[in-house]
């Protein structure tokens, strides 16, 4: 026996609604008919943005910080590919169909909230590489505001998200009322025909 919970779908929702009810559930397999591929590879695709992009922007802040400290020229590429990596995905990202006009400003924002980090570390590291260590850690922690406000408009696109998916559900349990009514209205009449033919 498997402990294991069923989380309904529906075509109906849109991909990043499904993906904020699979991370929700902490799901570990996905089951769809052969009709919806498009949906499940949607939904993989948003899917794995999102978690590309968190993990891109962790490690080029590390990078980041390990070359202000360390002086480590691997840091210094790694942050600089990573940086690179970050606002393709932002791209695509804001490429993506469906998004309102506010998910589409935070996306913006975000990117630019990158752009920002990237120059007052940028500056940070050359101060480190001119020897004076002591402007490149008070301008890299000159960054943490910028750390807070990038990690604020990430919860805001996840609160907007959160709130379509609360729509969707209440409309998918509209849907669900209405077609449990029918099935008994259909139920009763079967009865009513089963019993007038005896």
């Amino acid at each position: 026996r498997a402990l294991s919970l069923w989380v309904g779908q529906s075509i109906r929702l849109l991909p990043d609604e499904v993906i904020y009810l699979a991370q929700m559930s902490q799901a570990k397999l996905f089951v769809c008919g052969a009709d919806f591929p498009a949906h499940v590879a949607a939904v993989q695709a948003e899917a794995q943005l999102s978690s590309q992009l968190s993990a891109n922007t962790a490690r080029q802040i590390s990078a980041a910080v390990h070359y202000v400290d360390q002086r480590d020229s691997a840091s210094r590429v790694q942050f600089q590919a990573l940086g690179w990596a970050s606002h393709g995905l932002v791209r695509q990202m804001n490429r993506r169909a469906g998004q309102t006009s506010r998910e589409v400003a935070l996306i913006a924002d975000i990117d630019r909230r990158l752009a920002d980090l990237e120059s007052r570390y940028g500056l940070a590291h050359r101060l480190a590489d001119l020897g004076r260590q002591r402007d490149a850690v008070i301008e890299a922690e000159a960054a943490n505001p910028l750390v807070t406000q990038l990690l604020d408009d990430v919860q805001q696109l996840g609160l907007l998200k959160a709130g379509k998916v609360e729509a969707a559900a209440q409309v998918l349990g509209e849907d669900a009322r209405s077609r449990t009514l029918v099935v008994l209205v259909v139920t009763g009449l079967a009865v009513v025909l089963g019993l007038l033919t005896v």
